[in-house]
């Protein structure tokens, strides 16, 4: 909607876009500030290796969707910031007899794996597997800790996530909307930028199957998922 005004005397704060803001004409305009969404790549893998420290190397997952180019863009820009860390393949999966394939493949070369792109694998028939059945048989499957940015991930198996937080998100584009109302500032003058603090979700139920123990006050700093989705 807001992208209908830019430029317009009417000032807006958007939350959550997780497009390139100039895709919206929204960067330069005078009316329009807000929070840009992206995913927090180097806080999910360091939530990992808090948990599994040998984690090195890392396979990362995709399907062919270009919804996820600029994921892979931040990811490559970012992996520097983990060190002793390397992204050791970026597949791009077409079928779910491909991934599968893939899963049984990666414990040769990776000690963990980012679960990003899983909602467009084909089956035999050509239609969409759905992502709850791929995350189902990858937690029955697949011997290797993984990750990824959501927090419904990890209640259908995969072990941790640090997700974006909602409550930050509303709270930083509060901020923005008092700079402008009350303390006078041109919404061009504020920086569009994603909030720095996610929320860290971790399956206590995938961590039991792959038989880590993980400390106490890892657990005590996140949200814990005891069951599988499907076990409720």
């Amino acid at each position: 909607m807001a992208a209908h005004y830019v430029d317009q005397k009417l000032p807006f704060v958007f939350s959550g876009v997780n497009k390139d803001p100039n895709i919206y004409r929204f960067v330069g305009s005078k009316n329009i500030a807000g929070v840009l969404e992206q995913e927090h790549f180097v806080e999910s893998v360091n939530l990992l290796r808090q948990i599994v420290p040998g984690v090195k190397r890392i396979a990362a997952v995709f399907d062919g969707d270009a919804m996820w180019d600029p994921v892979i863009a931040r990811m490559r820009e970012r992996i520097a910031q983990v060190p002793e860390v390397e992204i050791v393949s970026w597949d791009r999966i077409q079928t779910f007899d491909e991934y599968q394939r893939k899963i049984a493949e990666y414990p040769n070369r990776a000690d963990a794996i980012a679960l990003i792109g899983i909602f467009n694998f084909k089956d035999a028939q050509g239609k969409n597997v759905p992502y709850q059945d791929v995350l189902r048989w990858t937690a029955e499957n697949s011997s290797l800790p993984d990750f990824s940015f959501w927090i419904d991930r990890v209640h259908y198996g995969t072990l941790v996530a640090v997700t974006v937080s909602e409550i930050e998100q509303g709270l930083a584009a509060g901020r923005l909307a008092r700079a402008i109302l009350v303390e006078g500032k041109s919404p061009s003058s504020l920086p569009m930028q994603p909030t720095a603090k996610g929320h860290a979700v971790i399956s206590l139920a995938r961590a039991n199957k792959l038989a880590l123990k993980i400390k106490s006050g890892i657990l005590l700093s996140a949200e814990v998922v005891e069951k599988f989705e499907w076990d409720k």
